[in-house]
């Protein structure tokens, strides 16, 4: 890479310094004021130095030369950025022409819609608010019956709790009343057991004894039967009409009889 720093290639003081020297020589040489061998040492240096500075003069001579073909260079790279300035300006024009055409119509067209969505998120947003107000009420209104069921539950947990202690005070005596019926069962059995045994008895003599006065009733029915030769319902009528007129009871209440038993014949 070429070295731009150019001041350290200029003729600086050091050149004069020679310049002054060489003229020192001279007037001392004129003079006579040196010996040649210190002549001779002053002017080595001289040649030293001018070789220094012709070394000098082809560094600054390459140095020119590379600094050409770098502004050359670099002149070139400009005309190309101004081809591509100029091709850059074609397409921002064009993007301009863009941007008229279709861009600024779009993004005021979308201004237009987002500030229609704002009016309509600004009405959503206060039905939310409206909503969130009424359920924010039924919320309280469902805490205070909470609160309100709570109590209602201790409430009825305690009386529960004694109708609880109430049943088994129930529940202890119905057991006490079911061991007393039990054992009053049993021995209401045990009595129903004997009154049937008794009843039984009794009633079969009764049942004999009324067999007995059928049997009995039957013989006088016969009896009847025979004595007053009764065959129809004529004969019992005429019997029951003289039976009426000398008042006798018995043969009347056996006429009678025998008035329905024809009728079941």
């Amino acid at each position: 890479m070429v070295d731009l720093n150019i001041e350290k290639y200029e003729i600086q003081e050091e050149d004069n310094m020679i310049k002054k020297q060489v003229d020192e020589l001279i007037t001392r040489v004129e003079e006579n004021d040196n010996t040649n061998k210190e002549i001779k040492n002053e002017v080595n240096e001289i040649e030293k130095k001018i070789e220094s500075l012709i070394n000098r003069d082809e560094k600054v001579k390459t140095y020119c030369e590379k600094a050409t073909i770098l502004f050359e260079n670099f002149i070139k790279l400009l005309n190309e950025q101004n081809e591509i300035i100029k091709l850059q300006g074609d397409t921002i024009k064009s993007l301009e022409n863009e941007m008229k055409i279709n861009v600024l119509p779009f993004i005021h067209n979308q201004k237009n819609l987002n500030d229609e969505n704002k009016n309509e998120q600004n009405i959503i947003k206060k039905q939310i608010d409206e909503e969130i107000s009424k359920l924010n009420l039924e919320n309280k209104n469902i805490s205070s019956n909470l609160i309100s069921i709570e109590q209602q539950l201790k409430q009825n947990k305690n009386i529960n709790d004694n109708q609880q202690k109430q049943l088994q005070n129930v529940e202890l005596k119905i057991n006490e009343e079911s061991e007393n019926n039990t054992k009053n069962l049993l021995s209401l059995k045990e009595e129903y057991k004997q009154y049937k045994n008794w009843n039984t008895e009794y009633l079969n003599n009764q049942l004999n004894e009324i067999n007995l006065q059928l049997s009995k009733f039957n013989n006088k029915m016969n009896f009847f039967v025979e004595k007053h030769e009764v065959e129809n319902i004529n004969n019992i009528i005429c019997l029951l009409e003289k039976t009426i007129k000398k008042k006798d009871k018995q043969n009347l209440s056996l006429v009678s009889i025998a008035i329905v038993m024809l009728k079941l014949n």
